[in-house]
C-alpha cells in the first residue's frame, strides 16, 4: 500500500519522462501544402511535369520552386517569380519588396527593395530603396555602390555613373566601384557617337536651371552650355532649345552656328543629309515637309508624316487622317510625285528564324530584315513590290511576295508564281505555287494543283521532284508522305516516312498517320525520354504510330535514346 501511494505522490512530468513514446512529428504545413498543389495542378500533364524542375503557383496564387519529385525547393511564399531559377533570378515577395534568389533557391539579394533592374551583360544590379536611394549590387549580392546615391546607370560597358543627391559632378567607376574620374557636370551621358551629353545647373534671372552642352571623345565642348534641352545629335548636326530664351533650331558642330527656326520638331538627317520638319501647335495637328541641308523646302509642310524610303531618293509621304495618315504615296528628293497618295503602307519583309530554345523551353528567335517592302493599292487590294536599292519593282497588281535573299523574291498573281532576281531575270517558273517551306536551304514549287512537289535550290534550279511535301519535325529530321499500297474505303491510304536534312529517306513508309511538325510545341512539355526497346531494322533513326486510346504518338531513336512526342 506505501508503494501504490508513493506512485500517486510522483510529479506528472516525471511519469511521461519514463515512458518510450517519441515526441510527436513537426510537419511543415506550408511544404506539406506546396506539395499537394503541385501535383494537382500538374495532374493533368501526365508524367512529364513529374520528372523535371519546375515553376508552381499555389492555391493562393503564390509562386514557388519544386524538383522533379514536387519537394519544395523556394517556398510559395512570391508574387512574381521567373522560370527558369538561374544564377539571378529576381522576384517580389507579397509585402510588394523585391530581391533576387540563386539556382539553388537562396536569397543573395535581401527582400527589402521597391524596385530592382538587372544589367545581365555587367551581371550587376541596381536596387532601389525610395526616392534618391539606390545602390549596385553584383549578382553574388555583393555591394558594389553603397546605398547613398541618387541614380546609378550604365556609362558604356565598362563603368558606370554613381550620382549622389544634389551633387554639381559626377563620379564615373569601373565595374568592380574603383572610382575613375570626376566630371564637372551634374549630369553627363556617353553617346552612341562617343560624344557626351553633359549638363549644369546655372541661374538665369530669379531661377536656377539645368544648361546642357555636347562634348567630343576628348572631353571639349563642341556645343556651348547654352540650352535647355538636347533632342538628338548625328553627324554634323544637333537640335537644340532653350525654354527661357524661346530659341530652338538646327545647331552645326563644323561651323558652330546655330541656325534657328520655329518648327514643332525636326527629325535627325536622313542617309542623303535631308530633314523632315513638322509645323503646328501640337502633335495631333502638325503637318510635315522635307528640306535639305541648306534649308531649301523639298516638299512644302501638307503631309502628316515623310518617312525615308530608299538610297535612290524616294520617300513615303503619307497622307489622310489618322496620327500618320492612313494614305501613303512616293515622291522623291527632287521633290517630284511618283506615286500618289493611294496607297496602304509600306511593310518591310521580315522572317522568323528559330535557332534553338532556351532553358525554359521557350523558341529562341531570330528576324531576318530583308531589303523588301511590300504596298497595297487603297482601291483593288493588290500588292506591290519596293527595293530598298533597286527602288519599285512591281506595281500593285500581284496577290502576294516574298522575298528569299536580299535580291531575289517570289511573285504571285492567280495560279502562276516565278522566281526573280532584283535585276530583272527570271530564276524559276511558270509554276503553279513557289514557297520557302521549311527546308533550310531549299525552296519547293508545285508545277499544278495536283500532288506534286518539286526541290528547288534558293536560285530557283531544279534539284529533285518529291513523293509529298516534307514537314519539319525536328532540327535535320522531315516527315514526308506518298500514297502507298494500303486502301481503305476512300481509296488509297497516304503512308510516310522519316528523311534527312537534305530530304534523303532515312526509313521506310512506316507511319498510317502524319505525325504533327514540333514546330511552335514547347516541346519541353511535348518531348519526353522513353526507357523503352525500340524496332530494329531501320537504321540510325526509326519512327512509327502507336495505336490505341485514341492517341497517337511518335518515337524516334537518335543516339540509342526514344523520344515520345504527344499529338494534340
Amino acid at each position: 500500500m506505501r508503494y501504490l501511494l508513493f506512485l500517486f505522490l510522483l510529479p506528472l512530468h516525471s511519469l511521461s519522462a519514463q515512458t518510450d513514446d517519441p515526441p510527436p512529428p513537426q510537419i511543415d504545413r506550408e511544404a506539406e501544402a506546396g506539395y499537394r498543389d503541385s501535383v494537382a495542378r500538374h495532374q493533368d500533364f501526365g508524367a512529364i511535369l513529374h520528372y523535371m524542375p519546375h515553376l508552381c503557383q499555389n492555391r493562393y496564387r503564390r509562386y514557388g520552386w519544386v524538383d522533379k519529385y514536387h519537394k519544395v525547393i523556394v517556398p510559395f511564399e512570391y508574387e512574381l517569380l521567373r522560370a527558369p531559377l538561374t544564377e539571378f533570378t529576381y522576384a517580389q515577395k507579397s509585402n510588394r519588396l523585391y530581391g533576387a534568389l540563386d539556382a539553388r533557391g537562396h536569397e543573395i539579394i535581401p527582400f527589402r527593395y521597391t524596385g530592382i533592374t538587372p544589367w545581365f551583360k555587367q551581371k550587376l544590379v541596381t536596387c532601389t530603396n525610395g526616392p534618391y536611394r539606390q545602390s549596385l549590387r553584383d549578382f553574388q549580392g555583393r555591394i558594389i555602390i553603397p546605398e547613398d546615391t541618387l541614380n546609378i546607370y550604365a556609362f558604356d560597358d565598362t563603368s558606370m555613373v554613381a550620382r549622389k543627391p544634389n551633387a554639381q559632378e559626377t563620379p564615373v567607376y569601373n565595374l568592380r566601384g574603383e572610382h575613375i574620374k570626376t566630371w564637372p557636370y551634374k549630369y553627363i551621358c556617353h553617346l552612341p557617337s562617343g560624344r557626351y551629353k553633359v549638363a549644369k545647373d546655372t541661374s538665369i534671372g530669379w531661377n536656377s536651371v539645368s544648361l546642357s552642352g555636347l562634348l567630343d571623345a576628348d572631353g571639349a565642348i563642341i556645343v556651348p552650355m547654352q540650352y535647355t534641352d538636347i533632342t538628338w545629335e548625328q553627324g554634323d548636326w544637333v537640335r537644340v532649345s532653350n525654354y527661357k530664351t524661346k530659341t530652338r533650331g538646327l545647331y552645326r558642330i563644323s561651323t558652330q552656328t546655330l541656325h534657328p527656326d520655329t518648327y514643332y520638331h525636326v527629325g535627325p538627317p536622313d542617309p542623303l543629309g535631308n530633314f523632315t520638319f513638322w509645323i503646328g501647335e501640337s502633335s495631333e495637328r502638325t503637318r510635315a515637309g522635307l528640306m535639305d541641308a541648306q534649308f531649301k523646302v523639298i516638299f512644302p509642310p501638307a503631309y502628316r508624316d515623310i518617312r525615308f524610303l530608299d538610297e535612290r531618293g524616294h520617300y513615303v509621304l503619307h497622307a489622310g487622317p489618322g496620327n500618320r495618315g492612313d494614305r501613303c504615296g512616293v515622291g522623291n528628293a527632287e521633290g517630284q510625285i511618283v506615286i500618289d497618295t493611294v496607297l496602304v503602307g509600306f511593310k518591310p519583309m521580315v522572317h522568323e528564324n528559330k535557332v534553338g530554345q532556351n532553358d525554359g523551353g521557350q523558341w529562341i528567335i531570330e528576324y531576318d530584315t530583308l531589303p523588301f517592302l511590300i504596298f497595297e493599292d487603297i482601291h483593288s487590294g493588290k500588292y506591290g513590290l519596293w527595293h530598298r536599292q533597286a527602288g519599285r519593282l512591281r506595281t500593285a497588281a500581284f496577290d502576294r511576295f516574298d522575298g528569299i535573299s536580299p535580291t531575289t523574291f517570289i511573285q504571285e498573281k492567280g495560279d502562276t508564281a516565278y522566281l526573280f532576281h532584283t535585276d530583272g531575270r527570271t530564276l524559276a517558273g511558270p509554276y503553279y505555287r513557289i514557297w520557302r517551306g521549311r527546308i533550310e536551304g531549299y525552296l519547293l514549287a508545285r508545277p499544278n494543283w495536283n500532288d506534286e512537289y518539286i526541290l528547288l535550290d534558293l536560285e530557283g534550279r531544279f534539284i529533285r521532284n518529291l513523293e509529298g511535301e516534307p514537314q519539319r519535325l525536328a532540327d535535320g529530321l522531315y516527315i514526308m508522305g506518298r500514297y502507298g499500297n494500303k486502301r481503305s474505303g476512300y481509296g488509297q491510304v497516304k503512308e510516310y516516312g522519316l528523311f534527312d536534312r537534305d530530304l534523303n529517306p532515312i526509313t521506310g513508309l512506316v507511319f498510317d498517320m502524319e505525325p504533327k511538325a514540333m514546330d511552335g510545341l514547347n516541346t519541353r512539355q511535348k518531348i519526353r525520354v522513353l526507357d523503352r526497346e525500340h524496332p530494329a531494322g531501320y537504321g540510325p533513326w526509326v519512327g512509327y504510330m502507336r495505336e490505341g486510346s485514341g492517341e497517337s504518338f511518335l518515337v524516334i531513336d537518335g543516339t540509342g535514346k526514344t523520344y515520345e512526342i504527344t499529338q494534340d
